[in-house]
């Protein structure tokens, strides 16, 4: 079962979760685990956990003509046992106005969640 941490017991639980954002982490980027803290604990962000198993951080986007629940990363394992769990994120999403969840990740969220419309690719070179 998920459960998400609130804002102010993120500190607390953050060590146990560490290594599991950073499984996540190591796959982009875009975000290092010091700014998906900063952002957990100014409430920029959400912090979901499958107790000690899979972690998701989730960010509400709103755009004037949609409000979306973005799932940023998720790390750990196990995430084929508990795709469960994201219905318990939609309705939370649901319940703050959001018109859509978005999954920007791996193709192998397509495999877990096959009811998601794929709308765009990305792709990226280093230069």
């Amino acid at each position: 079962m998920i459960f998400q941490v609130p804002y102010w017991d993120v500190a607390s639980v953050w060590p146990r979760v560490t290594a599991l954002v950073q499984k996540a982490l190591d796959r982009q980027v875009e975000w290092g685990l010091s700014d998906i803290l900063e952002q957990l604990l100014a409430q920029r962000m959400q912090l979901w956990v499958v107790p000690w198993r899979l972690t998701v951080v989730t960010q509400i986007q709103t755009y004037p003509g949609v409000r979306i629940c973005m799932v940023v990363l998720c790390g750990g394992d196990g995430l084929d046992e508990n795709k469960h769990s994201l219905g318990e994120i939609e309705a939370w999403a649901r319940s703050l106005g959001c018109d859509e969840l978005r999954i920007q990740g791996r193709a192998g969220w397509r495999r877990v969640y096959p009811e998601f419309e794929v709308v765009a690719t990305m792709m990226r070179k280093k230069l």
